[in-house]
This record gives C-alpha cells, structure tokens and sequence, in this order.
C-alpha cells in the first residue's frame, strides 16, 4: 500500500512538473520569440513611415527590393517545409514572386531556384491580384 502511495504521489509531481514547464515555457515563448518579430516588424513600418513621409520613396523600394531575395530564401529553406499545407505555406513566396512579375525586375539566382520549387499560384490568387490591382 505504501508502494503505491508513492507511485501516485510521484506522478502527481511529475505530471505538475509538465503542466508548469509546459506553461514557462508558453511565456518563454511568446517573450523570446515573438516580441522580437513584432519589435523588428515595428521599427520597419516606422522607418518606412518617416522616410515616405520625407518623400523617399524610392529609398523605402531600393530598401525592400534589396532585401527580398535573402528573407525569401531564408524563408524558405527554414520555415516553408515545417507549415502546413496550402495557401499558408506558399503565400509570403508568391507575393514575393508576384513583385518581380509586376516590377519587371530580373530575378535573383538564388530565387529562380526557390520559385521553381513552389507550386503555381491558385486561380483565385489570381483573380485576387488582378481586382486588386484594377482597384488600385
């Protein structure tokens, strides 16, 4: 009877321990990894902010452009095989895709290979690009 008093007091703690470390590390999370994606989004909307309002707008798409080809990569070789299926998985890379098309601008090496390896923009992409453009 003692034996089993123990065994069930040791896994009410082993299961409490789990339920705390799953919950640290829940916060852990959301403050090591999010809070610098929201921080660094932050301060790109707000440099963009200043320089477009200091009528720079060519520095801001000089900027962007620059950056496109290694964040897309990045993206891809990191995160894009570890989301699920679908649109979710694809998007960020076919709105990347969609800026060369429409800026007319030669794609980068590195980048042939990322596009050649996603599958072909949806229809309804398609349709969305079009009406928002027309809109635009």
């Amino acid at each position: 009877m003692k034996k089993v008093r123990y065994w069930i007091f040791a896994a009410v703690v082993f299961a409490g321990g789990w339920i705390c470390g799953a919950i640290c590390s829940s916060y852990q999370f959301k403050s090591i990894s999010i809070a610098p994606f929201y921080s660094s989004s932050l301060t790109e909307i707000a440099t963009d902010a200043i320089e477009l309002h200091k009528g720079k707008s060519r520095k801001v798409l000089e900027r962007k452009s620059a950056a496109l080809p290694l964040l897309a990569k990045t993206y891809h070789e990191a995160f894009s095989n570890s989301m699920p299926k679908g649109k979710a998985r694809y998007s960020c890379l076919w709105q990347v895709k969609r800026f060369y098309e429409l800026s007319g601008e030669k794609i980068p090496e590195e980048l042939k290979e990322v596009f050649n390896s996603i599958p072909k923009r949806p229809e309804n992409c398609e349709k969305e690009g079009k009406e928002n453009k027309n809109s635009g």
